[in-house]
């Protein structure tokens, strides 16, 4: 045999090698990598509703050409979503089956799903104080977070209950409440419970701190302020000397001598003042402690001078001597 004949047998078996080669590298691959379904939330009994996802893996086609079907193992028709949303209507045992397809490439998977008897009921809830109020009168905010049930009731501890999804409650008396949710679905009830305690409305107000932001131009001073109550004279901060920037804070930690328990009448005031020039304040403002009462008892009021501006967020505490 010649060489040239040799030559040319060589060169059509290494293309005959490289173009079956290319063509298995170019076959379409679809790989199902995994089948699961949401948890079922809406109900303990039929119909139970979820969906079904599928993550897949491709080669040599983008998973956009992918064809889906679903077969649910019950009498409904099949779904073509990757990710589908599907109602089993009554209790069973379920097969369900996914194809993913594209051209000649094809793959499968398939899960059982238990749906024999009802699901358990997951009774579950959160407590909300509004504006963060613990005390007398508290208006509490009970936030629904159950699976699988139909109705509620709810028992707040005082003596009263509702039949809501998620109620809103004002305790009116202080003490610690162990409130039940009982969660029913299909005769069956399941409970769940949070004690929460409420405090008896404060008598005593500790002023703790004051954060305060001014102009450039008091930089650099000695600060210092005062706080008064009705006009009497509560006490001083320590004087913060060379003030390098703002905000700065003043720290009281003072329990107001002159006030009487009452929020509904008295005057609480704040007054700053450069140690240099102490005859008038840089800052006076002032407040009814009613707007204490009215906010829930905060932790912290802010108030400002716009036209100036200046700043100040003073903070708060509060006991009670009630018993």
């Amino acid at each position: 045999m010649s060489k040239i004949k040799i030559f040319t047998i060589l060169i059509t078996v290494f293309l005959l090698g490289t173009i079956m080669i290319g063509c298995d590298l170019c076959d379409p691959k679809v790989k199902i990598l995994s089948v699961s379904f949401d948890t079922i939330k809406s109900s303990c009994k039929p119909p139970f509703i979820t969906t079904f996802r599928a993550k897949i893996e491709t080669q040599n086609t983008s998973e956009s050409n992918v064809k889906y079907s679903w077969n649910f193992g019950d009498t409904t028709s099949i779904s073509n979503e990757k990710d589908a949303l599907h109602s089993f209507a009554k209790n069973g045992l379920y097969t369900v089956v996914l194809t993913a397809s594209y051209k000649n490439a094809q793959d499968r998977k398939s899960l059982i799903i238990d749906l024999r008897n009802n699901l358990p009921i997951n009774p579950k809830f959160q407590v909300q104080f509004a504006e963060n109020n613990y005390y007398v009168p508290a208006e509490v905010k009970f936030i629904n977070k159950t699976e699988r049930a139909s109705d509620y009731f709810w028992n707040f501890g005082d003596g009263s209950g509702v039949k809501e999804f998620s109620p809103t409650h004002k305790f009116t008396k202080a003490g610690i409440f162990n409130v039940i949710l009982n969660a029913i679905c299909s005769g069956d009830t399941a409970k769940y419970s949070i004690p929460i305690e409420v405090h008896a409305a404060p008598t005593e107000i500790i002023v703790k701190s004051m954060k305060v932001s001014l102009t450039q131009e008091f930089l650099h001073k000695n600060l210092y302020s005062e706080v008064h109550f009705d006009g009497h004279h509560e006490g001083e901060s320590e004087v913060i000397k060379d003030v390098k920037e703002f905000p700065t804070s003043f720290i009281f930690d003072r329990e107001l001598f002159f006030f009487n328990g009452d929020f509904s009448q008295g005057i609480l005031s704040f007054e700053i003042y450069d140690l240099d020039s102490r005859f008038e304040p840089i800052w006076e403002f002032q407040f009814s402690v009613s707007e204490l009462r009215d906010k829930h008892y905060p932790e912290s009021i802010t108030k400002n001078d716009s036209q100036r501006g200046f700043s100040a967020t003073i903070f708060f505490e509060y006991k009670s001597n009630a018993k």
